[in-house]
């Protein structure tokens, strides 16, 4: 398209990213985007495009991306836009990437930023581990005391990631949303082998990341540098979903499968989704086998005053609806033998069809026999 002329790049490939990452397969992601792509109501440009050209980026927003068909301009009537029909020409902003970033001044300083990490908490094999000397934020690179050694990895899910001494756990350094797009170019300093790592800003609420590393080795140099690119191209990632005649009735059954795992607890609604009945309870990931451990997954759930179910997600750090009051009402419970499913004491939510439509059922397991006929019990109690 014609942003990508100037960012040299999809420009909502982070976005695509992020349902990726969230998701469960590509046609998952893919659902997810589209349907986030019919919902917004401003054109989620990258702040780059603005940076290269003030005038094109008003074109953009304000003739051409604009979400609401009625006001969007036709092509013949952009070519009026004060943009084209300018003869000035127009000088160009943007960065070049060269295979050598220029040396850091002898005086210059990373701005300190408040810090506010996350822990990583994934429990699967990194994609790549080893030892980076990393340059302290407020660092000169032409300094060998500035510069720290750490155990650094990137995580299963593209987020680079370091062990704190100081504060004993894993941190997530940069997560793998902010990684998609960003530039990695060799740096001149007092180490060997040293590169930076730029992730631009995707919106208005976030901030540039520019950090400073040192890879052991030339033979490392390679792998990190080469590994960070790989997750900021998404390398094979990307991939070309076939919108055939069957698209709409797809994304609607896809719609409706996973509405119940997407809806949000509103803070005006907050009081209706207080728990009456709340346990820990295992659940099986969507398309898991139960009879397999890494498939199952501990929530805090309970069972709200308005009837639905509620679970608090880690991930987004609050509360979600798993079914509603009318799912519940509707649904049928059927008992797993403890032989059968890798946690004991398991059972299934059943949901009726809608139309053609099928849905899996939810299968989760409580902690003891007597919880799981709690948990059932409380359920026939709001199916009267």
């Amino acid at each position: 398209t014609v942003c990508e002329l100037a960012t040299l790049d999809a420009v909502l490939k982070p976005m695509y990213a992020n349902f990726l990452r969230n998701g469960h397969s590509h046609k998952e992601a893919g659902f997810l985007f589209m349907d986030w792509l019919g919902s917004i109501s401003k054109a989620p440009l990258p702040k780059s495009i603005e940076r290269f050209d003030d005038g094109f980026h008003k074109m953009l927003v304000g003739s051409l991306l604009v979400c609401d068909h009625t006001h969007r301009k036709t092509l013949a009537q952009c070519l009026s836009d004060p943009y084209l029909e300018s003869d000035s020409q127009r000088a160009s902003t943007v960065d070049q990437t060269t295979s050598e970033a220029p040396p850091l001044p002898v005086n210059e300083k990373v701005d300190r930023t408040t810090r506010n990490r996350i822990e990583d908490t994934s429990s699967k094999a990194p994609q790549f581990k080893g030892t980076l000397w990393k340059l302290n934020n407020d660092g000169n690179a032409q300094e060998p005391a500035h510069w720290l050694k750490r155990d650094m990895w990137v995580a299963f899910n593209g987020s680079l990631c370091y062990f704190s001494i100081k504060e004993n756990k894993r941190l997530v350094l940069v997560d793998g949303s902010r990684l998609t797009g960003a530039k990695v170019t060799k740096i001149s300093g007092a180490r060997d082998n040293a590169f930076r790592l730029d992730c631009a800003a995707h919106d208005e609420h976030e901030k540039d990341i520019n950090i400073c590393f040192s890879a052991e080795s030339p033979e490392e140099y390679a792998k990190w540098t080469g590994l960070l690119m790989h997750t900021a191209n998404m390398d094979g990632a990307i991939q070309t979903m076939r919108l055939g005649k069957d698209v709409a009735a797809d994304i609607k059954e896809f719609r409706l499968s996973v509405k119940n795992r997407r809806m949000k607890v509103g803070a005006d609604k907050k009081h209706q989704f207080a728990p009456i009945f709340r346990a820990k309870l295992w659940k099986v990931k969507a398309e898991g086998d139960r009879r397999k451990a890494e498939d199952w997954f501990e929530r805090e759930m309970w069972i709200a005053k308005n009837g639905s179910l509620v679970y608090w997600s880690k991930k987004e750090d609050r509360e979600l609806v798993y079914y509603t009051h009318e799912d519940i009402h509707k649904a049928t419970f059927t008992l797993i033998a403890n032989e059968d499913s890798h946690i004991p004491w398991a059972f299934q939510v059943n949901l009726p069809p809608s139309g053609e439509v099928q849905f899996a059922p939810g299968e989760f397991a409580a902690e003891t026999e007597a919880m799981r006929d709690c948990w059932i019990e409380e359920f026939r109690k709001i199916q009267g």
